[in-house]
């Protein structure tokens, strides 16, 4: 179906393909068709952070056929000049989506109003890859705000649905129609993606963990209290009893969810020294075998910056040779206060390792700098695609960062 521009329908749609299935090469060459067919005047790439652009612009020239084809935009002063230019080469432009959202506030375009009717008169695709990130916030709102009459794509591997979404706006709210999917199911089905080879580490035994639940659903404060009242010892039988509460939540056929013991556990129990020293040392101590000697590397992903510091210490005490660092938001409150000061702490402390460690020269200014840096090494890219062992990393600890959109290839 044709596009009519003056309607002003900016839904397009959205693409979920599971992560590691070749995402970016697909929008890449959506881009492409949309650009060679000459049905947009100007295509533009949306990435969620600015860290990501070099390497999908790398990417991107690597799918072309002529990397000149392919546009970068250094800064906004570019970007408005690409945006508005009318030469072929500069139809399929990428950006970041922080920098496109900040074209309305930039000075130079405010002293531009008729460079901005020119573009808001073209005929604008935007496709948004790691679309369920990207978009939650007020920066989609204002590049939506800014061209009205703009066609906008996403490219997800994790969409938003209703039953999944923190807030009320799903990816198909923001996007239109799923407009085809390849799940990770298809992706392992068709050996495209790797497998899962899950492993248990029983930290907690199940039995006590049935019974922590046990007592603190029925409200007592030991088993003897639990079991000298009627009403109390009810609750307490109930979810001591597997027939009755399986451990893990299952859903029925109705489609209804059961929840298991594992649902009823406080979440203050994954936050104890106890169980986070017993995980820190389990990775530790089988490393050598997982990783087949260092030879591969690993992700490990934390639920709070306080927890990532917490282990990225720990690691280096009971495993000093174990090369560790740490990814996550370096914003520092200046309110101060306990919290502040250990996420402060921690950056100094991690920098300066992997100062020492690389012989770098990273501080919490160069933040950026430093995350390109991991990225790479991590995956064995520019300028490390030969590396030494001792200049490898093989673990890196995050915090909401490199769990999509990072191509470790």
């Amino acid at each position: 179906k044709k596009q009519d521009w003056e309607e002003g329908k900016q839904l397009g749609g959205y693409v979920w393909h599971t992560t590691g299935s070749g995402k970016t090469m697909t929008s890449f060459k959506s881009a492409q068709l949309i650009a060679n067919s000459k049905d947009a005047d100007k295509v533009i790439f949306l990435m969620d952070r600015i860290e990501l652009g070099t390497q999908s612009l790398a990417e991107y020239r690597g799918f072309a056929d002529d990397a000149k084809e392919v546009q970068g935009t250094e800064d906004t002063r570019m970007l408005l000049a690409k945006l508005k230019s009318r030469d072929p080469k500069n139809t399929l432009i990428v950006s970041s989506i922080q920098k496109m959202s900040r074209i309305r506030e930039d000075e130079a375009w405010r002293m531009r109003k008729k460079d901005l009717e020119e573009i808001q008169g073209k005929r604008l695709v935007f496709i948004v890859d790691e679309c369920h990130r990207s978009t939650f916030g007020e920066m989609l709102t204002i590049i939506k705000e800014t061209f009205p009459k703009a066609l906008f794509f996403g490219f997800t591997g994790t969409p938003v649905f209703t039953e999944n979404g923190k807030k009320a706006l799903t990816t198909a709210d923001i996007f239109g129609n799923e407009l085809h999917r390849y799940s990770i199911a298809d992706g392992i089905r068709d050996q495209n993606v790797l497998g899962f080879d899950p492993t248990q580490v029983f930290v907690y035994q199940a039995k006590d963990l049935r019974k922590r639940v046990a007592l603190h659903e029925s409200g007592a404060a030991s088993e003897e209290e639990a079991l000298s009242d009627e009403g109390m010892r009810q609750k307490y039988y109930h979810f001591l009893s597997q027939a009755e509460v399986p451990m893990a939540g299952v859903v029925l056929e109705d489609g209804s969810y059961r929840k298991g013991i594992e649902d009823y556990v406080e979440k203050d129990a994954w936050q104890v020294e106890k169980y986070q020293k017993a995980v820190g040392k389990d990775i530790a101590d089988n490393w050598m075998m997982l990783s087949r000697n260092s030879k591969f590397h690993g992700i490990f992903a934390t639920s709070s910056i306080p927890e990532a510091i917490r282990y990225y210490r720990f690691f280096g005490e009971i495993a000093p040779n174990l090369k560790v660092t740490g990814l996550f938001d370096p914003t520092i409150d200046n309110k101060g206060g306990e919290q502040t000061l250990l996420k402060e702490d921690g950056l100094v402390d991690m920098l300066q390792d992997y100062n020492a460690r690389y012989d770098q020269n990273f501080d919490i200014s160069r933040y950026p700098a430093f995350k390109k840096d991991v990225a790479a090494r991590l995956a064995h890219k520019k300028p490390y695609e030969r590396l030494k062992a001792e200049e490898q990393l093989d673990l890196l600890i995050v915090v909401n960062q490199m769990l999509t959109g990072f191509d470790s290839k």
